[in-house]
């Protein structure tokens, strides 16, 4: 699915924005890596074309699993912070759906966190979300993107919200159009390392 999500942004068949949204409705307290579903209102005026608009995709709960350098302001001394594995660092947002009043449903891919603070419950206090299009190379994601994705996967069996939203992806790219760009790479495989050179 990674490879198909990926394809689809490099062919341009998922549109890529960044927007400020805010959550419709409340976000529970969840376990580590659970799949829910979420809806967003974007934050703009009534004049915007996109007042009406809604946005929805899903959040998982992830841990930090790579090192985290936090740097001390007064002494400039800096602090390696090993991973916490275990323990709910952010609420990951995955975006891929954008639906407004007399228009198709458009196909998206962004991603983001909450923003704010986390309450005493372990939820965000504040439900304001900053999403931006992914970029379909893995060193320029999330650091948690990898993650949560191998957990929405692993969800899918059994969590229809997952499989949904993993559906909803896969049907927004054609996949004879896919098939045909990774026949084009298999055929020129000198040609990707010639464009990064240049």
């Amino acid at each position: 699915m990674l490879d198909v999500i990926a394809n689809a942004l490099y062919l341009g068949f998922l549109t890529t924005t960044q927007v400020s949204l805010l959550t419709v409705g409340d976000v529970p307290k969840m376990p580590l890596h659970t799949v829910a579903q979420v809806e967003f209102k974007p934050q703009t005026t009534i004049f915007s074309e996109n007042f009406r608009c809604r946005y929805s995709g899903i959040t998982v709960p992830f841990e930090r699993d790579w090192e985290e350098v936090t740097e001390n302001t007064f002494t400039h001394s800096k602090t390696v912070n090993p991973p916490e594995l275990g323990k709910t660092y952010k609420y990951a947002i995955l975006v891929n759906k954008k639906s407004c009043p007399g228009k198709p449903v458009e196909h998206m891919f962004s991603t983001g966190t909450y923003m704010a603070k986390f309450s005493d419950a372990g939820v965000p206090d504040d439900m304001l979300v900053v999403a931006i299009g992914l970029n379909p190379e893995a060193d320029k994601q999330p650091q948690w993107f990898q993650q949560v994705m191998k957990a929405v996967q692993d969800a899918a069996g059994s969590n229809a919200v997952a499989k949904d939203f993993l559906d909803f992806n896969a049907s927004g790219v054609p996949k004879d159009a896919v098939a045909k760009q990774s026949k084009k790479e298999d055929a020129q495989p000198g040609a990707e390392q010639a464009n990064k050179a240049n």
